[in-house]
């Protein structure tokens, strides 16, 4: 028989993890359903309708319950009329604007001449960051000793490939919440090596030796022809070839945090985090997602590991909002310094 104490110190434990649980419960729907947001409120009673328990909770009638949430109609990118052109940083208009500083053809403004711009961007429901790499062989993909058996933080990874800026990569096992980044899943290609195939059939974002970011269901025959020299798993595709995938706009239809690599067709690497299940973020859809890349005139994109995965780091700082504590993660798209 357990001593009273030990019965006592349990009876503790347990009846404070329930009223935590409770707290962040309640707490998700006033941000949820009392927040600045009405299209969080709308997204999440069109999704999970009267019969959700925050709806009685919070005492929404019928009436107020959205039919549906329309996905609006994309137009397909005008690629010319023939296909796009691969990676041409040769196509870029830099301007020298004074001060040290220079100038893209898109008004983006890069201040201290390394080539990245880092951008804020904000929606109705969302915020996050966009950090513009100007030179696409600047990104690489940082990665664990598959030995090692554990991932590292995103700040970890940009220390240990001297990164200026960086973002989480591809997917890995996570057993409910609790693992450790140390098992990566489907592809992962650093620099030319292959360090990990699965059978899955995951959709695949690499970078040739080029700086052509290409994504596809790739053998590892294709890849190799490809001349993959970067490469990791997740998805699905936003944009492949200037045209948007109805599946990926369709199948992310809730409001999650996002992380996105994508190009630009003068080669420029596009990294988007969108902050979630926040009080001043409550996450972004993949149709959102589209939008904040049509406007860095991405021609692809490509959704990588979201959630509490979501971070974005530059110049030894985290400069999002995780939704958790650092995670360990197996991968990371890492900025380098010119010439590295």
């Amino acid at each position: 028989m357990m001593p009273a104490k030990t019965v006592n110190r349990i009876l503790i434990s347990v009846i404070t993890a329930i009223i935590i649980a409770a707290a962040v419960f309640v707490a998700y729907g006033y941000v949820i359903f009392k927040g600045p947001s009405p299209t969080a409120r709308n997204e999440y009673l069109a999704e999970h309708g009267e019969d959700s328990v925050y709806a009685r909770i919070f005492g929404i009638p019928a009436s107020d319950i959205p039919e549906t949430v329309a996905l609006p109609s994309y137009p397909a990118k005008d690629t010319g009329g023939g296909s796009l052109p691969e990676a041409d940083t040769s196509v870029q208009v830099l301007e020298d604007i004074g001060e040290g500083k220079t100038q893209d053809q898109y008004g983006l403004i890069d201040d201290d001449g390394d080539g990245v711009v880092i951008k804020n961007v904000s929606g109705e429901a969302y915020e996050g960051k966009m950090i513009v790499v100007w030179d696409p062989k600047q990104v690489i993909l940082g990665s664990i000793d598959l030995n090692r058996g554990a991932g590292y933080t995103l700040l970890e990874f940009c220390e240990m490939y001297d990164a200026i800026a960086g973002i989480n990569a591809g997917g890995f096992t996570d057993n409910m919440g609790t693992g450790n980044g140390g098992t990566p899943f489907g592809i992962v290609i650093t620099d030319g090596q292959y360090m990990q195939v699965s059978d899955a059939p995951w959709e695949n974002c690499i970078i040739d030796n080029d700086g052509n970011l290409k994504l596809g269901y790739y053998t590892i025959d294709e890849m190799k022809a490809l001349g993959a020299r970067w490469g990791a798993s997740f998805g699905p595709a936003l944009i492949i070839d200037g045209q948007v995938s109805e599946i990926g706009v369709n199948f992310m239809s809730g409001l999650y945090a996002r992380s996105v690599i994508g190009q630009r067709d003068d080669g420029a690497i596009l990294l988007l985090v969108v902050d979630g299940i926040q009080a001043h973020s409550a996450g972004c859809r993949g149709r959102d997602i589209i939008d904040i890349m049509n406007d860095y005139h991405a021609v692809s994109a490509y959704n990588l590991d979201g959630g509490a995965s979501t971070c974005a780091a530059a110049y030894g700082e985290i400069i999002d909002s995780p939704s958790s504590i650092q995670r360990l993660i197996p991968n990371a798209w890492l900025v380098m310094k010119k010439g590295a």
